[in-house]
């Protein structure tokens, strides 16, 4: 904050850790992180939805889908005032629509991977989104004990460009690479729900 890095802390939310989250909204209230900006300091919560299977100690039933992670929230708000200052559900646009009554717009790249999300993990290495972080294939280089990224992979993820033995297929839907990077040297992009142009 002192060095005004903007800061997007993200929290992976399931059934084990959601009710610690109004002890970490404290935090930033005594802290005075909610009292910036949010393009200084923006709090997420997101699902773990297990991207690459799930943790070996961790059963289904911890997971969360959609609706029952957000009616969690809401009635854990209700007991915890200052979880609503930490984080608002945007609810993928709904919020925006009862807002201002108008659709928002349309995203045909709405992958965050090395664009607009990083992710750096205990071990020193460097991501493009939460969801991988652990996993060698997406791995964009280190962040410790020295600062080493991997330009060309890094490339190949904000472009979403496909491998030249891999050539792109025109196609309304364009899947997220993590899945495949862990069974193919570069994306496939077969299996995500993302909406995304296709050249």
């Amino acid at each position: 904050m002192a060095a005004k890095v903007p800061v997007n802390l993200r929290v992976v939310a399931d059934r084990e850790n959601l009710p610690a989250l109004p002890a970490l909204a404290k935090l930033a209230v005594e802290r005075g992180w909610l009292d910036q900006p949010e393009s200084r300091f923006k709090p997420q919560i997101g699902r773990n939805y297990e991207l690459f299977g799930c943790a070996s100690r961790q059963g289904r039933d911890q997971l969360f889908d959609r609706l029952a992670q957000w009616t969690e929230y809401v009635a854990l708000s209700g007991m915890h005032p200052e979880l609503r200052r930490f984080h608002q559900p945007r609810l993928h646009g709904m919020c925006h629509l009862a807002e201002t009554g108008e659709w928002p717009p349309a995203t045909f790249d709405s992958c965050p991977a090395a664009k607009k999300e990083w992710a750096f993990a205990p071990d020193g290495g460097v991501y493009g989104f939460t969801a991988t972080v652990g996993h060698r294939a997406p791995q964009l280089g280190t962040c410790a004990p020295t600062i080493d990224l991997n330009e060309d992979v890094i490339a190949n993820w904000r472009t979403g460009r496909f491998s030249p033995s891999q050539p792109a297929k025109p196609a309304p839907w364009q899947p997220c690479a993590a899945e495949d990077a862990e069974r193919s040297p570069w994306i496939a992009r077969e299996r995500c729900w993302r909406p995304i142009a296709v050249p």
